[in-house]
């Protein structure tokens, strides 16, 4: 939901927003699109072993980034890479994809028999902790999408909780005249703009009184496809920088 308000409202020309729900599914010919001529990076949300990281691909570098709080091993994402790939029209649906390590370290993997290249993204905060993720990986979407002032990352004591927070309330009312909310247990559609108008939804109720990430998927705004991230109860700061 985060990354698909952040794409909504943005409107960046140069920035894809695309979905994974199931890297294993099986892929169509009609799931696959060429992106558009203005279009220079791709974005996704990586969601597996209930763990959150953020995949950035530069076309004009033939390489896929992938920002990971935890330094998962690349090896975990290569169906995640592959899937997206495929759908943006970037890898042919028809052939044999396999990723190889072409570094000791396992960071740089390479395809074989195309130009493509996978190697870990550097620029995200370090989780320390097993419940992080979501808020981590939002962060890094407000970076990637031009909504993050990286300078409040340097005071001490900032709260990665309240600044995703904070940030999805903007988007929630910047864009309450084009979304609907999904009804998880029947009734009809409303606006986002009618629940808000409403004070139905009240983000600081909804988020102060949650202990467990779980319960804030509650809220589900679509726009094109579904997607839900959620983000963390932390009041401290166990991070710093991956280098």
């Amino acid at each position: 939901t985060f990354a698909t308000l952040l794409a909504h409202v943005t409107h960046s020309k140069n920035l894809q927003l695309v979905h994974c729900v199931n890297e294993k599914a099986p892929i169509t010919d009609d799931e696959c699109r060429p992106l558009k001529t203005d279009v220079e990076t791709v974005v996704s949300v990586i969601y597996a072993q209930s763990h959150f990281a953020i995949l950035t691909i530069r076309i004009d570098l033939l390489t896929a980034f992938v920002y990971d709080g935890l330094n998962h091993k690349l090896s975990r994402r290569t169906r995640h890479v592959t899937n997206i790939l495929t759908r943006c029209d970037l890898l042919p649906r028809d052939h044999d994809i396999k990723w190889s390590m072409s570094k000791p370290d396992a960071a740089v993997y390479t395809l074989n028999y195309h130009a493509w290249k996978l190697k870990k993204g550097v620029s995200i905060l370090k989780q320390r902790n097993s419940y992080d993720c979501g808020p981590i990986a939002c962060l890094k979407l407000m970076e990637v999408f031009e909504r993050l002032h990286v300078s409040v990352l340097d005071n001490d004591s900032f709260n990665i909780r309240r600044i995703v927070m904070d940030e999805f309330e903007k988007l929630m009312q910047a864009a309450k005249e084009d979304l609907i909310l999904k009804q998880k247990e029947g009734g009809e559609l409303e606006t986002i703009k009618e629940k808000i108008d409403s004070k139905a939804i009240d983000v600081d109720v909804e988020i102060d009184n949650k202990k467990d990430d779980s319960d804030l998927k509650k809220i589900d705004p679509l726009v094109e496809e579904e997607y839900c991230g959620y983000c963390s109860d932390n009041k401290e700061k166990p991070f710093d920088f991956l280098v």
